[in-house]
This record gives structure tokens, sequence and C-alpha cells, in this order.
């Protein structure tokens, strides 16, 4: 912890970005490096599909012996079934030693150990199918992606490969398809830099870059044109196609190999598939082109409640502020729930512990007043005591946010502070700033 932590006073904030990723964020005084290795403490985390309740029956929990089932391995859900991604050129010249290169490495949904691919051709739109099919078959399970050989693809012009995913719990993808089609110009070979499909977080900024070069077969030398397109937009979840929309991409544009794509341009739960076009500047039938696909996922809802932990008279009235709540997607609108619980009673025991109805014992009976982004409670609302408040923000697609403050009230008069706001500007953490 001390070498993770370093100087810092701050513990690191940890929190599972997804539901098998801890992510851990450390601020710039840890004495992390490059190379040093961070282990987690044996028993600290459990199997996420066997929380709670279902965990010492099933002999899950950390820690202790595993039993698992062949028939249910993944316990009382569903495995996660496997989606298979294969990616390569659009378009390959006609010079005679041009392949192709296929990747399946943007495949996803195999666990812990890494998915089997099955690889294929469609026969009835694939020219030398059998061929390039024995080819394949000859594959080991484990390859992920694989060169057709220019002399499989000599005859023909269009080649339609197929794969199919499988994951070490069991589950198979569907089929996927990509086609490959051959110009009659010698097109030059065109490469994506990095994954075809990438997530783009919509509040950052992103560079997509594309390589090309000249066919083996080019008898001159010259110049390549880009030419960047949106080709479509879906919402993600459903694959549903959204028009109207547009992006700022460069006309045709010789050497413009990249594109950046500015913060707050993308929109979240959408996907951006993008056509990336080169042809030598001199021949623009010689062609080729590959696309990209962003998907944007939703970020994370923000609670946040105003001032933080408080000293209150039980005999005034008390505002709680939760208006700086945000939802960064900027899709929908926020909603409100205000819960409590009293943590102690005047006298310092827990026996009055308990959850507290919040709108028939805090606010008169007044249910939407406990759905606003300020909890208003009038004076004397509470008893003198420690509570525990809770504001849980929600959005139209089911992400939710919660924020809690403790609340200690007094049964003698206290005085009311507050806090000028500092100035909107970029601060060191090492400064010492007056406020009043």
């Amino acid at each position: 912890i001390a070498l993770v932590q370093g100087s810092s006073t701050a513990s690191p904030a940890c929190f599972w970005s997804s539901d098998t990723v801890l992510q851990a964020n450390f601020d710039y005084l840890t004495k992390l490096r490059p190379g040093d290795t961070v282990s987690l403490i044996k028993g600290a985390i459990g199997p996420y599909t066997l929380a709670g309740s279902q965990c010492p029956g099933a002999a899950l929990c950390a820690g202790g012996n595993a039993t698992i089932s062949v028939e249910a391995p993944c316990g009382e859900v569903s495995c996660p079934t496997p989606v298979a991604v294969l990616s390569g050129p659009l378009t390959i010249s006609d010079c005679a030693g041009a392949g192709v290169i296929l990747s399946a490495t943007d495949s996803y949904g195999g666990g812990i150990v890494s998915l089997s691919y099955t690889w294929g051709v469609d026969a009835e739109t694939t020219d030398n199918a059998a061929a390039i099919g024995t080819a394949l078959g000859l594959l080991a399970s484990t390859t992920s992606s694989t060169t057709i050989g220019a002399s499989l693809l000599v005859t023909g012009t269009s080649f339609t490969f197929t794969l199919v995913a499988r994951s070490f719990l069991g589950g198979v993808s569907a089929v996927t398809s990509f086609t490959v089609t051959r110009t009659s110009f010698a097109s030059p070979t065109l490469t994506l830099v990095g994954a075809a499909s990438r997530i783009a977080r919509p509040d950052a900024s992103h560079v997509v870059r594309a390589s090309a070069v000249a066919a083996n077969c080019w008898l001159s030398s010259g110049s390549i044109t880009y030419t960047w397109t949106l080709q479509s937009v879906k919402v993600t979840s459903t694959s549903v196609a959204v028009s109207g929309v547009t992006l700022a991409l460069p006309a045709a544009e010789v050497g413009r190999s990249a594109v950046t794509l500015a913060a707050n341009t993308l929109v979240a739960r959408r996907s951006y598939t993008l056509l990336i076009s080169a042809h030598m500047t001199a021949q623009p039938a010689a062609i080729a082109s590959t696309t990209v696909m962003l998907v944007v996922p939703a970020q994370e809802l923000r609670a946040i409640i105003a001032g933080g932990d408080r000293t209150h008279s039980a005999a005034r009235a008390l505002t709680i502020d939760g208006s700086a709540s945000t939802n960064p997607n900027d899709d929908s609108g926020l909603s409100y729930l205000w819960s409590a619980r009293i943590r102690s009673n005047a006298s310092d025991t827990l026996a009055a512990a308990r959850e507290l109805d919040v709108a028939a014992e805090l606010l008169g009976g007044d249910a939407a007043a406990a759905t606003t982004s300020m909890l208003v409670l009038g004076s004397e609302a509470l008893d003198a005591g420690e509570y525990v408040f809770t504001l849980t923000v929600s959005d139209t697609f089911s992400l939710s946010s919660s924020a809690t403050i403790a609340v200690t009230a007094l049964g003698v008069t206290v005085p009311s502070i507050s806090f000028a706001p500092l100035n909107s500007a970029k601060y060191n953490a090492q400064w010492a700033l007056p406020t009043r």
C-alpha cells in the first residue's frame, strides 16, 4: 500500500470499470514505476456472479474451495456468449502477388482463457472456395490472425471469409463474415493502424490512423490520396440506424492518413463506422478501402452532494443540495431520490439505528419533495442524533449513481458556516489557498 500511495495523503481510488476489470487510479505522488507489480491480498475479492447469499452455499467465497458445475460453470447466471469480430482490408489490388491479412483479435467474450476460432469461407460467394477453405481448415484453433497467400487469390475477384469464436466455458458466437474484393487496378495496400473496433469515450478526442503503400506492380512513383467518410451510425444496443448524423471529416486530401475527432463529438450509446479509402492520386480508380468502428459507451452518472458531512442544529431548517449532480452523456435528464437512516440517537447508542421513510417521517408526507435535487427539511424535522443521507440519481437508461453524507443534529444551537467558492482555475495539490 505504501508503494502505491507514495507520499500522497489520499488512498488509491479503486472501482470496477466492468464486471471483470478492477481499476485503480493513482495520483502523481505514487511511487509505482513501470515494471512494478501490484497484487491483490488473498481472499480480498470474490467471484462476480456468485456474490452475496449465493456465495457460501456454492462454496465459492474468496479463500474457499470451489466446486464448478460442468452444466452451469457460471453459476445461476448464463455464461457470456462470445462475439466474433473479423477485420482486414476490404479490397486488394490486381497485382499478381497480392495477398490479404485477416485478424480476429478484436473478438471478445472468452473470459479468462483466450478464445478459440474456426475459420472458413462462404462457398457460394467465394471464388476458389475449395482451396481457400482447405487451407483455413488446417489452421490451429488458437490462430487469431492469418495471411491468405496470393496463390490462393490469384483466380477470382470476390472472397467471403467466415469466423466462429468459442470460449472455454462452452459459449459459441454467431458466424461473422468479411468480404474482400479484388479491384481491376494496381490499388495501394491500405492498413488500419490499431483495432478495427475500439472503445471511444465521448468526452475525449480520438485519433484514427491508416497507412497505405503503393502496390508492388505500380510502375511509377506517386502520392496517395485519402478520403474519410462516415459510413453508418447505429444504436449500440439495438443496431438500429441513426439518421441525420454528420462528422467533421476531411475531404479527399493527399497524404491525410489520420483524422482527429474532437472531444464531445461522439454521442454515448452509439457506434460509428468510418470508411477510409486510399487511391493513387494519378489514378483515382486504383482505390483500396477499410473500415473502423468506434463504439461509444455511456459514462457513469455523478451524484454530488455539496458541502459534505456536517454538524447541524436540530432546531434549524436543513438544506442538502444535490443539484451539482451531472449526466456526462447529456442524453437524458436525471431523476433524484433521497433516502436516510438514523445511525444513532441522542444518547449515542445504536438502539435507534434504522432506515427512515424520508417522505413520511421528515417531509410531512410530501413524497415529491424527496425526488428533487435539493432536500429541504424544516426546523425540528430531525431529532438530535446522527443521520446518513443518500442521494441516488438515475437516468432513463437505468444507470444510477449515489452519494452519501453524514449529518450530526445537535440539540443546541450551532453557528452557520459557509465557504466562498474558489475561482475556476487549475490548482496544484501542494498549494495552500486561503478561503473564507
